[in-house]
Parts: structure tokens; sequence; C-alpha cells
């Protein structure tokens, strides 16, 4: 898989997760289904299954990969984990686009590849 990192700087991050995990839930109680992005991109049809523990979830979008996001003290972390590289960009423009639209076009991450150093704490 081909991954990536996201970082965003923002007061209350556990909001972020529980409006990410609400949001995919409510996709995926329709089921495996087509959509078109927020964007206007035609996405193939889905399948979403959603896990969440406390300040973590893990978000997994079918066929295209799956994205964790971690709620840490002003700022949300954000790890994408693409089928391949066009599943990682496709699912780094859903993350931006729905981190745009929850935080009113105020929010945006600042991506680098995985494992960069300092990037993120574990």
């Amino acid at each position: 898989m081909t991954t990536m990192e996201g970082r965003v700087a923002i007061a209350d991050p556990d909001r972020y997760v529980r409006q990410f995990c609400k949001h995919a839930n409510a996709l995926a109680a329709r089921g495996h289904y087509g959509f078109r992005g927020h964007d206007g991109t035609e996405h193939a049809a889905l399948a979403l299954r959603v896990e969440q523990t406390g300040t973590a979830a893990t978000i997994h979008v079918e066929p295209y990969g799956l994205f964790t996001l971690h709620s840490e003290p002003g700022v949300l972390l954000v790890r994408i984990e693409g089928s391949d590289a066009a599943g990682l960009e496709r699912l780094r423009r859903l993350v931006d686009e729905d981190l745009n639209r929850f935080g009113h076009r105020r929010l945006t991450a600042e991506w680098l590849p995985a494992g960069t150093e300092g990037f993120g704490s574990r």
C-alpha cells in the first residue's frame, strides 16, 4: 500500500474524528453505492466500514484503501493507506473535501509522505 500522513492544527480534533465517523456511517448505511464527490468528480461504487475507539478511527473505503484519524491536543492526525497511487490520491482528495466542508472552508491538512521524521507523534 502507498501511504501519506496529514496534520491539521485545530482546537477540537475529537469533534472532527466523530464527524468523519458519523458521515461515513451514514453513507455506509446505504450499503454498496456510487456517488459524486463534493467537487463533482464521479466515484466508483464504494463500500465503507468504520472502526472507532475513543479518539481514533479507521475508515475503510473500498476499493481505494483506508484512512486513520487520531486526535491529539490541538491536532488531528490523518494517515491514508491507498491500494495504489490512484487510490491514495482519491482518498486524499476525499479527506480534503470533507475537512473543507466540515471546517466551513477554514481547515486544510499539511500532507507529507508517511514516516517523515518529526511528523505527528506516535
